[in-house]
């Protein structure tokens, strides 16, 4: 799976609570993989067992709060990065609208705006997401 699909898909995976209280990131990789996951489904039909064996939803989760997740924590806790809770939910309405989209290389617009990057143009980043 490409990484700018992580990303974005990461992104959109937030739970929604019917209010405009920002998502804690945690819950970032349970959101994501169950729109991701959803999408990949009906996208796929009967290549989707195949492409993705086991538990998607389980397996992505999992991803995410083992890899992706940590490194988008420490971008924040060294200023890198910006996290913005409040747009968990655009993300996720964008990634279940995308049908079979997600697969894109592009990321999903609203999803973009979750994560901010601080590095200046022409500045040490670590991550592509670190970077304006």
């Amino acid at each position: 799976m490409r990484t700018s699909i992580l990303v974005g898909l990461l992104v959109v995976g937030l739970i929604g609570c019917g209010d405009d209280s920002p998502t804690p990131i945690e819950e970032v990789p349970a959101v994501y993989a169950s729109a991701f996951c959803e999408q990949a489904d009906a996208c796929l039909g009967p290549l989707f067992d195949a492409l993705f064996p086991g538990d998607c939803d389980v397996e992505l989760r999992k991803q995410l709060e083992e890899g992706t997740i940590p490194l988008f924590e420490a971008g924040i806790a060294s200023g890198t990065i910006v996290y913005h809770g409040e747009e968990v939910d655009a993300c996720r309405d964008e990634l279940r609208r995308a049908g079979c989209a997600i697969f894109d290389n592009g990321a999903l617009p609203a999803c973009e705006r979750v994560f901010e990057g601080t590095v200046a143009v022409g500045g040490a980043c670590s991550r592509a997401v670190d970077c304006v």
